[in-house]
């Protein structure tokens, strides 16, 4: 079955609303509630530095006055307090960012594991990208590479140059969007070449591929029969009028459309000791969720939602050198 475009989406046809969550759009007002957890860890974590930190005893001030406290100063706290001024100011002048801090945001933004070489040579590939001044191969460079990077270049993914984002009442306004037509073996990045410039493209075909990698991994770490309940779930949330029969009729033509598509592409399940694994359920479980009972809004607030709104973030201050 063909999924339609949410800029013609219909809020009483069963298929537009369903296939809301396939269509995730990167819609600039979104509000962003979360921020996801991954299983990444360093002994520095420098994108949450501590409130707080205690110097050895032999390093604090001594002195019996305020007067005194600053000439009983030992040479090893004002060497200390003296760098720290320094690099500072090279952060500030130079917007420098800790290869730490680069490795931990290209780990989550691919969900895998990298060297602190490898990911600055990531973040050098994409600021070189962005310098193309040819719009068109620069769009084409960011598919080829984000898709190996995302690791779903195994799989069948269009690329529509023409569309255009939603221009009339009621319809959604984006640089890109993603359609997966799974019956038909493809799924279609929609991307506006014409109203957005390349750092905006780059931002929200950073957020559709997530997409696309989210809906990898749920299939990696779901069976039909989970994917066939959440549908129905939908179904049912959505349109509280419709049968139990109908919905899960529904969902069940979904799920095969959905199982053959990654089948068809030699896409392997994972195990329960992978590390993406819990990431993969959350993001199917999320499929279900409205927020507030909204239907115009709930893709917004649902996970895959911020995850996806959350990796574009994470993208734009790693091409920008940005440390904060």
């Amino acid at each position: 079955m063909s999924i339609d475009s949410v800029t013609s989406y219909n809020p009483n046809n069963i298929n537009d609303t369903l296939y809301a969550y396939q269509s995730n759009r990167t819609v600039g007002t979104s509000t962003i509630q979360q921020v996801p957890k991954t299983n990444y860890t360093s002994s520095v974590s420098l994108d949450t530095p501590p409130d707080t930190f205690e110097l050895s005893s032999e390093s604090k001030i001594r002195g019996k006055s305020e007067n005194n406290k600053n000439k009983s100063m030992s040479t090893g706290l004002k060497w200390l307090l003296g760098t720290a001024g320094v690099v500072a100011a090279g952060f500030a002048a130079h917007k420098f960012v800790p290869p730490m801090l680069v490795k931990s945001r290209v780990e989550k933004i691919f969900l895998r594991d990298f060297s602190k070489d490898e990911a600055k040579a990531i973040q050098k590939k994409y600021q070189d990208i962005l310098k193309i001044k040819n719009k068109n191969e620069a769009v084409d460079k960011m598919f080829e590479e984000l898709k190996k990077d995302y690791k779903i270049d195994d799989l069948t993914i269009k690329v529509d140059k023409t569309f255009k984002s939603g221009k009339k009442e009621g319809e959604i306004t984006a640089a890109a969007h993603t359609l997966p037509y799974y019956d038909k073996g493809f799924i279609e990045v929609g991307v506006d070449m014409q109203n957005f410039d390349l750092p905006e493209l780059f931002k929200h075909i950073t957020h559709e591929l997530r997409h696309i990698k989210q809906h990898k991994l749920s299939f990696q770490t779901s069976t039909k029969e989970d994917y066939i309940r959440i549908m129905t779930e939908r179904c049912k949330a959505v349109f509280p009028d419709k049968s139990e029969v109908t919905c899960k009729n529904w969902a069940e033509e979904e799920s095969k459309d959905f199982n053959n598509f990654f089948v068809s592409h030699n896409v392997k399940k994972i195990s329960k000791d992978d590390k993406n694994y819990e990431w993969g359920r959350k993001i199917l479980e999320s499929q279900k969720i409205y927020a507030n009972g909204s239907k115009e809004n709930y893709h917004s607030h649902a996970f895959y939602e911020t995850d996806a709104k959350a990796t574009e973030i994470l993208m734009n201050k790693m091409i920008n050198n940005r440390l904060f």
